[in-house]
């Protein structure tokens, strides 16, 4: 028989035993809200400098002196001794400065004057503008009045190989034959 004291195991009249509640495994997610809130922060930033720097650049650029002018009055610039006048800003871009044509005239050597050139060949000379001479070897035209009329310095006998660098070092020799010459200065 059976036992009082044992209770029966009748699975309807049993009180239902639960187990324990379980917990749940750990699925923790990366805070993945505070991380895209940082990275959008950062990408603000970095655009918001890239657009300053652009700006800055676009206003430089503006600013950037275009005549000889607005280069003396540009801050970092330097102005060369010169003439006519040369002035530098600090990013190496040069200006000269504009002359008028007065001062252009001026700044002109004298074999530029027409007077000097035409006066030679008018007489019967050969003009070398690279020495700012009248010569010949023939012309009687071209003679110590006419010379220091013009203001030039006259030469009956003058070696037509006189500007030879290898003739004024001796190294080699030219037939005498005279050249007169009108030198101007």
């Amino acid at each position: 028989m059976e036992n009082q004291d044992t209770k029966s195991l009748d699975p309807i009249t049993s009180p239902v035993q639960t187990p324990p509640p379980s917990i749940p495994p750990s699925t923790s997610k990366p805070a993945v809200f505070p991380i895209l809130f940082v990275v959008l922060i950062l990408a603000l930033l970095g655009a918001t400098g890239v657009f300053a720097y652009q700006n800055w650049q676009m206003r430089q650029r503006l600013n950037a002196p275009t005549t000889y002018e607005e280069c003396i009055k540009a801050p970092g610039s330097s102005l060369q001794e010169s003439y006519p006048g040369t002035c530098v800003t600090k990013d190496g871009k040069s200006f000269v400065q504009p002359l008028t044509d007065e001062e252009k005239k001026n700044l002109q050597p004298p074999d530029q004057n027409p007077d000097y050139k035409r006066s030679c060949v008018e007489r019967g000379g050969l003009w070398l503008t690279e020495y700012l001479e009248c010569e010949s070897m023939s012309s009687p035209n071209l003679n110590s009045e006419w010379c220091t009329d013009l203001k030039g310095e006259f030469s009956e006998c003058q070696s037509p190989c006189r500007h030879a660098p290898k003739f004024q070092s001796g190294e080699v020799n030219c037939a005498t034959v005279c050249v007169k010459v009108c030198q101007f200065n």
